[in-house]
Formats: C-alpha cells, sequence, structure tokens
C-alpha cells in the first residue's frame, strides 16, 4: 500500500487510480490510511470484474461499437446528435468560458442533491486544477455549448467522471449520446484504451446516467466492497443498521447503503 494512492473524498478515503489497479487491503492498512487523511471510512475495492454477482459493480465498456450494434432509436438519436452538433475535445480555456453554464443547468434534472452546485469562482478554480480531458457538444448554428464530459484518463483506462447538459437541450439535440458515441470510439478504437468507465454503482441515485449507459453496450464489472469505518462510526452503523430504513439524515443513510452493499444485501 502507498499512502498517496489514496485520497479523501467527502469523509472517506478512496483509491485514486483505476478499479483494475486497486487491491484488497488488511485492517492495519486501512487504519493507516483512516489516520492519516482524517477520514470516517475507507472504501476498498477489489477483486475487479470477478466473476461472482456482488452487490457493488464498475459500469464499464471493454469492446469496440459501431452504430449498426446500437438499436434503432438510439441510432437515430445518435445521428440527430452528430447532424446538429459539433463535438469535439475542449481546450480548458473553452471550459472554462463556457462550462459553467452548462454545469449551473445540469442540476435540474436531479432528483437527490447531496451537495448544491458550487459557485463560479469555486468551480472555476477545479477546473484550472484539474488534470482532466473535456468534451463538448456545441450547437452547429450558434456555437453554444449544450453539453460536456469530463473525462480523467490513468493506467489506460477513461473514466467519464462527469456528464453535464442543460436539460432542455437534452431532448431536443440528444448531445450525451453524441458524446458517448464518439469519446468510446476514441478511447477504445483509437486510444486501445483497456475500458471506459462511467464509474461505480451509485448510492445516491440522483440520476439514471448508469440506465442510460446501457444502450450503449456498458456492462457491470463487479467488484468485492469491504469498508473499514474509525471506531466511533463502525459502532453507530452497528447500532442505526438494523432500523436503517428509519433514518432521517442523508449523509446517514447513504452510509448504511454503503455498509448494506459490503453485506451483499442491497
Amino acid at each position: 500500500m502507498v499512502i498517496s494512492d489514496y485520497k479523501r473524498y467527502q469523509y472517506g478515503v478512496i483509491f485514486r487510480g483505476a478499479p483494475h489497479v486497486e487491491q484488497q487491503l488488511s485492517s492495519k492498512e486501512c487504519q493507516k490510511l483512516i489516520k492519516y487523511y482524517k477520514g470516517w471510512f475507507v472504501r476498498n475495492l477489489y477483486d475487479f470484474d470477478c466473476k461472482d454477482e456482488t452487490s457493488f459493480w464498475f459500469v464499464i465498456n471493454d469492446k469496440t461499437l459501431t452504430i449498426s450494434d446500437l438499436s434503432s432509436k438510439a441510432r437515430n438519436q445518435v445521428r440527430r446528435a452528430m447532424h446538429t452538433l459539433d463535438i469535439r475535445h475542449m481546450t480548458k480555456v473553452e471550459m472554462l468560458m463556457n462550462g459553467y453554464e452548462v454545469y449551473r443547468a445540469s442540476y435540474k434534472r436531479y432528483k437527490n442533491i447531496i451537495e448544491p452546485p458550487k459557485q463560479k469562482d469555486a468551480w472555476k478554480n477545479i477546473i484550472n486544477n484539474s488534470v482532466a480531458e473535456y468534451w463538448g457538444a456545441f450547437e452547429k448554428e450558434t456555437g453554444k455549448l449544450v453539453a460536456y464530459a469530463e473525462v480523467l484518463c490513468q493506467n489506460n483506462v477513461a473514466k467519464y467522471t462527469a456528464l453535464k447538459g442543460i436539460p432542455e437541450y437534452l431532448n431536443k439535440y440528444y448531445p450525451f449520446y453524441g458524446l458517448l458515441f464518439v469519446m468510446n470510439e476514441y478511447y477504445i478504437d483509437q486510444k486501445h484504451f483497456f475500458y471506459v468507465t462511467d464509474g461505480a454503482r451509485s448510492v445516491t441515485e440522483h440520476s439514471n446516467v448508469q440506465s442510460f449507459f446501457s444502450k450503449f453496450k456498458f456492462r457491470k464489472a463487479y467488484c468485492k466492497l469491504n469498508i473499514q469505518y474509525v471506531w466511533w462510526l463502525k459502532i453507530l452503523i452497528y447500532i442505526c443498521y438494523p432500523i436503517k430504513e428509519y433514518i432521517p439524515i442523508r449523509k446517514m443513510k447513504y452510509l448504511l447503503a454503503f455498509e448494506a452493499m459490503r453485506r451483499n444485501q442491497l
């Protein structure tokens, strides 16, 4: 275990790299990470793409996809996007100039929001310090950015870390269909990456984006989930788990949902 391979995310400690690289940690290693990052828990994923159907998975695509592989409806939506939108890599400067409006507007679609959208200066600071790549869907007639994707490339894997769009354009031009088709072709066919991923199973399930990815032949890559807690949270989880359906505090509900996944009960 290398301390720098991990990071604090909200109240937890998670692996920085691609999911297939993470290894199983011992209890001692987890406690070391908790102490170093002052976290409440460590999320440890291992045995990536195992044969067992576990309660935790990543949504991935590792195969070449042509437009003929899609359903007739999805083909039409991809073609609509390609006809009306210019879909391409964006520079960081373009992202800083045009992305915040899309980012802010995208929150209108979400049912459950853990944190409100960031203010513009804070958002710009994150983009300035990011090592991600950006893809944009620009309206051909006006040049307006209507949707974008943020992609983190590491260990020959492309993580689709954000997919944001202005709601009123989503069913007009289908920008997500165009972005996904073009990006998959780029990273799998041209870059020959091992796979692309939308990330892990969502606890909040605040959007239906992962079900959308199945239209592009993404599949579940199951993995084992272990969670090690700081001592006081371990006691709290133990007490609250039997009555988890009645817990009103949202963040606690999410932690209990993770615990249910760890137990393969969700």
